[in-house]
């Protein structure tokens, strides 16, 4: 039996614009591939850079999705920086956001470079 890849499912793309590293989610933000963005975003966050997570391409996120991102700006709190959203603007993304009230508690945007400048102010 192979052993899942949760590659095959999310990628994650890093760029550095402006001192924020933007990480850029394609594909499904689940419990098999939460645990694996979280992986990559958390050590940026310890160091302090700012980071945006850019979900724009997450076709689907799950509780696991969700909780990840209020997880990541816990870290970003406890390292003193900040962590922003771009979000897509319509969609079942957006809509769980909402629903959650994550957007209560994260700085989300739908436009990537309005998040980018949340994450520098």
């Amino acid at each position: 039996m192979s052993q899942f890849d949760p590659t095959k499912h999310l990628t994650v793309d890093r760029e550095d614009r402006d001192g924020v590293a933007i990480f850029s989610l394609h594909g499904e933000c689940d419990m098999h591939t939460a645990p694996y963005a979280r992986l990559e975003i958390t050590p940026v966050l310890q160091s302090g850079q700012p980071v945006v997570i850019n979900i724009t391409d997450v076709s689907f996120m799950d509780s696991a999705g969700y909780g990840m991102l209020v997880g990541l700006e816990r870290i970003a709190q406890n390292n003193n920086t900040k962590m922003a959203i771009a979000a897509p603007p319509t969609g079942i993304v957006l809509t769980g956001l909402r629903v959650l009230k994550v957007d209560k508690v994260l700085s989300v945007s739908t436009d990537l470079e309005n998040a980018v400048a949340a994450a520098t102010a």
